[in-house]
């Protein structure tokens, strides 16, 4: 009698583990299908493997290239401020600063981005992953430029409210910094080299965009 009913619960036992095992499986199946995806193409976000990271830091004998703006503001009385960044984003947090200055006021690359993803890798679907094509940022487009004119006229206004703002220029220096771990050169800047220019017309007449 005993017997008879164990029997069922046997088999229940058996149908749970089989189960088990079929979700781990499929869980180190799907994880080894993402680990090989992402060799090839770009991850989506949100992701669970870690960001990707080029560069673990410079050897002695390195130099270190440090991108600084200089952010010139010409006004229609003549004047011209010269900012750093940190005046210039002054309302903003100081470590969204870079992030702000790289996306807004870099140069404009000399051909426009057509794809998000690193060359060499493939990009998902956007139909599977809507969220990576929202993600995408044209500086060219009518609506981002109207809305950086209107914000960095707003601001131009508040530093030098004497005339109007005319344009802004971003030149952008890199100065090398050369690596030093016995502390004798380090902190001496090694070069000042102008690697290219942003400029944007805030004259309330101008037709151009950029």
């Amino acid at each position: 009698m005993l017997g008879t009913q164990a029997l069922p619960n046997l088999q229940i036992d058996q149908r749970v583990r089989l189960r088990a095992r079929l979700v781990a499986l499929s869980v180190a199946a799907l994880f080894c299908a993402q680990v090989g995806y992402v060799a090839i193409a770009e991850e989506p976000y949100p992701a669970i493997m870690m960001p990707r990271f080029s560069w673990a830091g410079p050897t002695q004998a390195s130099v270190v290239d440090i991108p600084v703006p200089e952010i010139s503001l010409r006004f229609a009385d003549g004047k011209s401020l010269v900012l750093s960044q940190n005046e210039l984003l002054r309302e903003f947090p100081t470590g969204h600063h870079n992030s702000i200055m790289a996306s807004l006021l870099a140069p404009l690359p000399p051909v426009p981005a057509t794809r998000r993803a690193p060359a060499g890798k493939f990009e998902p679907p956007t139909w599977l992953f809507p969220g990576y094509g929202r993600a995408r940022a044209n500086r060219t487009s009518p609506e981002h430029v109207a809305s950086l004119k209107a914000w960095l006229t707003k601001r131009s206004r508040e530093i030098y409210p004497a005339a109007p703002v005319l344009k802004c220029v971003v030149d952008w220096y890199d100065d090398s910094y050369r690596y030093d771990t016995s502390g004798e050169h380090q902190g001496f800047r090694q070069g000042h080299r102008l690697t290219g220019s942003f400029e944007i017309d805030l004259n309330a007449n101008a037709t151009s965009l950029y």
